[in-house]
């Protein structure tokens, strides 16, 4: 009985490792800016420029088609975070476009995250 509980112990662990390195758009926490296509790096100076290098790029594994570009911060030990940009809107007196696309995109997120947080 020992023996069974520490193979699933140690199963389980594992599996929350691989849970962990999970990220946004299909892609991995721990890649490397090799392993995606399209990349071009972007020049910054201020507030991170020392501990992350940028890119940018219109593709991912799995896009959202409210997006139009996606930016990517990579540390020393790889992909840290996925900035995703979206169109620019013409701007209508009351902004129907942009809040129905928001309302979907929140609809979609709540649906992966179980509860979206409004800023």
């Amino acid at each position: 009985m020992r023996n069974v509980l520490i193979i699933f112990s140690v199963a389980f662990f594992l599996c929350l490792s691989g849970i962990a390195q999970a990220g946004p758009f299909g892609t991995e926490m721990v890649q490397k800016p090799e392993q995606f296509t399209g990349l071009k790096k972007v020049e910054v100076a201020g507030s991170g420029a020392d501990i992350y290098t940028f890119y940018t790029t219109d593709t991912l594994p799995k896009t959202n088609p409210l997006f139009e570009s996606y930016t990517l911060l990579f540390g020393k030990n790889g992909l840290a975070k996925v900035i995703a940009t979206n169109k620019t809107y013409a701007n209508y007196s009351y902004g129907n476009q942009v809040q129905e696309e928001y309302s979907t995109l929140k609809e979609q997120l709540t649906k992966k995250i179980w509860e979206a947080q409004v800023i």
